[in-house]
């Protein structure tokens, strides 16, 4: 309805009409590392979120009353605090799990972003100077033809 009211066409009629040309053309990049890094950086950022107060947070929000019944309390995060404040996991398992659930979800999104044709990959043990070098010619190739 806020589409209609706002330009007088239905959704489905602006998704048919010819789209507007742009002067740019946008270049995504994804950064490769080996997975026993990237799941070593992983597990490293859990401990950091725990540190940095994860559980006072999630201490918060239930005290401020959320249901642990809502959905984003089942991602990874807060159900595992919220088992360990309930009693129901070790405060290792917790950590664990957090990290373990963590992993699996990166794993996920890689498999998801590589399918992306769009997205050049660049490899995370390449010299900082060459990544730039890399991503200004990408940029370039890909924005040649633009108007700008």
């Amino acid at each position: 309805m806020e589409v209609y009211y706002i330009t007088g066409k239905s959704i489905t009629i602006l998704h048919k009409e010819k789209k507007i040309k742009t002067y740019f053309h946008p270049v995504m990049f994804g950064l490769n590392c080996e997975r026993k890094e990237l799941y070593k950086k992983i597990d490293a950022r859990v401990l950091e979120m725990i540190n940095y107060g994860l559980l006072k947070e999630v201490r918060n929000l239930l005290n401020m009353g959320f249901s642990k019944d809502l959905k984003a309390f089942q991602t990874v995060g807060y159900k595992e605090p919220i088992d360990y404040i309930d009693n129901k996991i070790s405060y290792e398992t917790m950590i664990s799990q957090i990290q373990q659930y963590s992993r699996n979800y990166a794993k996920r999104q890689l498999t998801w972003f590589r399918a992306d044709e769009r997205i050049n990959w660049l490899d995370t043990k390449t010299d900082k100077k060459q990544l730039i070098e890399i991503i200004i010619k990408r940029f370039e190739e890909s924005n040649s033809d633009s108007v700008m």
